[in-house]
């Protein structure tokens, strides 16, 4: 409240430091903030991306969806532009459906399920009528659907190539159905990763939302090879999709991430340029080197 603003706490870690001093409290918090910090960092050197993106988040809000690939190395801030990603369609009104690998867990189909999940809670009313024309089908990744239904039996399936050449149409008119009164945004990180019914399913989908109010983003490790069974499918990702190709940081991009954790101190330049030698501009390595040297007390947020 000092009417000089010079003598003001310039951040808020500093008032906790100054309250902590005054009730002769120790400062254990100060690392879970700094931590808090460098784990949501600033999102730096993407502006022109993320202009790309608030209109394809727009775009998709009128009938002329989209798909968006992703792509970048290990490090390089994928989840994190996917993270934006998705703020830009909440802040739009859009639903967002997020899966990632682990989902995959729950084998065959394991993402779709997740995400057909996600729909069935954040948009009840609407996902059980637009699946009503399939619902013996669906069931298979929407068990819920059948719930309190004794007049409609779960669909059985000769083998998995015939629930494909079911499930997966029915699968992708029920969200194209849904994106009729509710357009979503459906987020996949880290697509390699994926089961492969899943995949296949999105990789067609991707080449379909052009002409629906449906946003698809998946992210995809660019050094990783993939496994023969998704070449085809990344292939069709790839040619559906608009491409965002994520590099490294540049030197300045670097000591502007740092200065927006540590503020513009005196020795910023320095230490950002040395760390940027280290790490290469990646970001994921500049803040585990900004984390170690505030473990170790060299640096203090």
């Amino acid at each position: 409240m000092n009417p000089d603003p010079a003598v003001r706490p310039a951040s808020a870690a500093e008032v906790m430091e100054r309250l902590a001093a005054i009730a002769g409290l120790p400062n254990d918090e100060q690392l879970l903030v700094s931590q808090a910090y460098l784990s949501t960092p600033t999102l730096v050197g993407r502006d022109a991306d993320i202009g790309r993106i608030r209109r394809l988040v727009s775009r998709a809000q009128h009938r002329r969806g989209a798909s968006v690939l992703i792509r970048g190395p290990a490090g390089v801030g994928r989840s994190r532009f996917l993270d934006a990603l998705v703020l830009e369609g909440k802040l739009g009104g859009a639903t967002v459906l997020r899966a990632d690998a682990n989902d995959s867990t729950n084998g065959s189909y394991g993402v779709a399920r997740a995400i057909a999940t996600q729909l069935l809670r954040l948009l009840p009313d609407v996902a059980l009528v637009a699946a009503e024309s399939n619902l013996s089908v669906l069931a298979h990744v929407a068990p819920e659907l059948l719930r309190g239904r004794t007049d409609v039996a779960l669909q059985a399936f000769e083998d998995s190539q015939h629930m494909a050449r079911r499930l997966q149409p029915a699968y992708r008119k029920w969200l194209t159905d849904v994106g009729r009164s509710r357009p979503p945004i459906i987020a996949i990180d880290d697509v390699l990763r994926i089961d492969e019914a899943s995949a296949a399913t999105f990789a067609i989908l991707s080449s379909e939302v052009s002409q629906r109010s449906i946003l698809l983003a998946t992210t995809l490790d660019s050094r990783m090879v993939p496994p023969p069974y998704l070449v085809a499918t990344l292939k069709l990702y790839a040619d559906a999709s608009s491409v965002f190709e994520l590099e490294p940081l540049t030197a300045p991009h670097s000591e502007q991430l740092f200065g927006s954790i540590f503020g513009e101190q005196p020795n910023l330049a320095p230490l950002s340029h040395r760390l940027f030698g280290i790490a290469g501009g990646n970001p994921r390595d500049l803040l585990r080197l900004a984390q170690h040297l505030v473990d170790k007390k060299i640096l203090r947020y």
